[in-house]
């Protein structure tokens, strides 16, 4: 069970395929389509934007209970650290959750050191 600080507080980041479905249903946010959605873990090695929009589509309801109000205040919380210890969070629970996610993970290290990556 992976988590990340983010103002004083642990959240816990275990993803779950209600967790999953929830965030393709009611956000357009598809983490498992590894080829086609921008949200997928190869654009939150190198996206801190997005990363924020995931970590909202898949787990408002624990954020909110951690006081923070809406996207647009964890948006303000996401700090360097704050970014780094989500990601690292996120990547392990993709690791544990999806069959191919350690080969996958592995692979998309390398991207943090080519930068943003165009879409489209």
């Amino acid at each position: 069970m992976a988590s990340f600080e983010i103002d004083g507080k642990q959240i816990d980041l275990t993803l779950t395929i209600g967790r999953v479905r929830i965030a393709k249903e009611k956000h357009a946010i598809n983490i498992a389509d590894i080829v086609d959605d921008k949200s997928s873990i190869r654009f939150l090695a190198v996206d801190p934007v997005i990363l924020s929009d995931v970590l909202w589509a898949l787990y408002h309801d624990r954020l909110q209970q951690a006081g923070i109000g809406g996207k647009k205040q964890l948006d303000e919380l996401m700090d360097s650290k704050t970014v780094a210890s989500a990601y690292a969070g996120l990547k392990e629970e993709f690791k544990d959750f999806f069959p191919w996610g350690a080969g996958f993970c592995q692979m998309v290290e390398g991207l943090k050191d080519l930068g943003p990556v165009p879409i489209g």
